[in-house]
């Protein structure tokens, strides 16, 4: 729950079907309990942090079947490895969502030489 806050100037509400997409459950759960609901995205097998892949086929379709009304990106740095910051952040830039990033479990790490608790 210490994840709610950081929620509340975005803006989720109920309407936002698929207000929020993310990869892990306690993102998804704080975004639930927003009142939004959660689109899944896969995660890349070799960090277990968001897929870009998977997550610019995630909106594409979403937005296709008319489904999105995604705010933003919440990704997770998990077991000390980074997100791809700029590949999601590119996403997120050309579809116009926010992104916020849970650096919590990845204390210390680095992405491009910058500290991981300094993105989103």
């Amino acid at each position: 729950m210490e994840r709610m806050p950081s929620l509340l100037p975005y803006g989720l509400r109920l309407e936002n079907r698929g207000g929020c997409v993310c990869a892990f459950i306690s993102i998804a759960e704080v975004v639930a309990l927003r009142g939004a609901v959660p689109m899944f995205v896969d995660i890349d097998p070799q960090t277990y942090t968001m897929c870009p892949f998977s997550l610019e086929q995630c909106i594409t379709h979403a937005k296709k079947a008319g489904l999105l009304t995604a705010k933003g990106i919440i990704t997770v740095d998990l077991f000390g490895q980074p997100s791809d910051h700029d590949k999601i952040q590119a996403i997120a830039d050309a579809h116009k969502l926010w992104v916020i990033v849970d650096a919590a479990l990845s204390f210390g790490a680095t992405y491009k030489g910058k500290s991981t608790v300094s993105y989103g």
